[in-house]
């Protein structure tokens, strides 16, 4: 009977480690010597019978994660990570409440993006990295509150789409994207969020953020992200396109905003500005062809914004396009690809 891929994550003895992987011209590595092999648990994905495609051992005394391996044709899917959160699980079901592992930068980013965490820096520039039971995800997602909850339609194709979102204000925010055209000043992080917030929430087509790093309590505010999220989801025409300048801190903390445009890449996008082509602000929101908002003290959470300035949004959507076009993907995203 063939197994499918995604049905093939399991756990198997060394006997049977040692049978799929001798098939490969390349062996996968394994512990270095007997002692670890002893308590060494293999898990694996396995394709049809006998084609092993990624592999991982779970060590012993103390639980660390060791030598994860890919087939180099099953290569930048996800696969890695993915078997990775499953011996984790496994991990869990077995009341192991730490595992540990060691990594390079590069690849302590990769560990850190399924909720792995820096605890000490060695000598050789590798990182020892811990997971604790509780803090994965890393990231946990609730959906913003809203008095009245609005409903959306999908359109089936872009020929077929008219704008859905909904054009109500809130008690928070009583600015209606494309008709309330006086600029708001707006002082303290709550109502730069609930502004925010309420910009996606009556966006229909496009939004454009530029941000050095997504500061995090405003661009990473579980509000803005669930908002954005159903952004991104809401028809055929919606995209968030994202710039910024430093991609570490999205990679390091495994941002809120990185971790959706993983999930859903093919309608967010974050890339890098390139040095020659910088982006003048503390932080930019577009909203269609009506709406901004721009951060313009950080350290006192000051900003303003507009729900109908078309002339402002057309001026920065041309500047943002300018940028996008020179603009490159972080390295570290494709490296978290794996």
């Amino acid at each position: 009977m063939t197994t499918t891929l995604m049905e093939a994550f399991k756990a198997v003895s060394l006997e049977q480690w040692q049978q799929v992987s001798e098939a490969l011209a390349e062996p996968p590595p394994a512990p270095d010597n007997a002692h670890q092999l002893d308590d060494a648990v293999p898990y694996v994905i396995i394709k049809g019978d006998d084609l092993l495609v990624a592999s991982v051992w779970l060590l012993s005394d103390p639980h660390r994660i060791d030598h994860i391996w890919v087939n180099p044709s099953f290569r930048h899917q996800g696969l890695g990570q993915q078997l990775l959160k499953f011996v984790i699980d496994k991990a869990s079901d077995q009341a192991i409440t730490q595992l540990h592992c060691q990594a390079d930068g590069k690849w302590a980013s990769w560990f850190e993006a399924v909720g792995f965490q820096r605890i000490n820096q060695l000598d050789s520039g590798n990182w020892q990295l811990c997971w604790q039971q509780g803090q994965w995800p890393p990231m946990p997602y609730t959906p913003p509150p809203h008095d009245e909850p609005f409903t959306i339609r999908k359109a089936p194709d872009k020929s077929d789409y008219e704008p859905r979102a909904s054009k109500t204000s809130s008690g928070d925010c009583p600015f209606v994207l494309g008709k309330d055209d006086e600029p708001v000043r707006l002082t303290g992080h709550e109502p730069i969020v609930s502004h925010l917030v309420s910009l996606i929430n009556q966006a229909d087509e496009h939004i454009r953020v530029f941000s050095p790093d997504l500061d995090v309590s405003v661009f990473g505010h579980p509000m803005v992200v669930a908002s954005l999220s159903a952004f991104a989801r809401r028809n055929p025409v919606s995209r968030v396109d994202i710039l910024v300048t430093d991609p570490q801190p999205l990679v390091r903390q495994f941002h809120p905003l990185f971790a959706l445009q993983q999930r859903i890449p093919s309608l967010v996008a974050v890339h890098l500005v390139h040095p020659h082509y910088p982006l003048d602000s503390l932080g930019t929101a577009l909203v269609d062809r009506q709406g901004w908002l721009e951060i313009m003290d950080r350290d006192r959470y000051e900003a303003v914004a507009n729900f109908n300035d078309a002339g402002y949004v057309k001026q920065h959507n041309e500047l943002f396009r300018s940028a996008w076009e020179k603009s490159t993907i972080p390295p570290d995203f494709r490296n978290l690809a794996i």
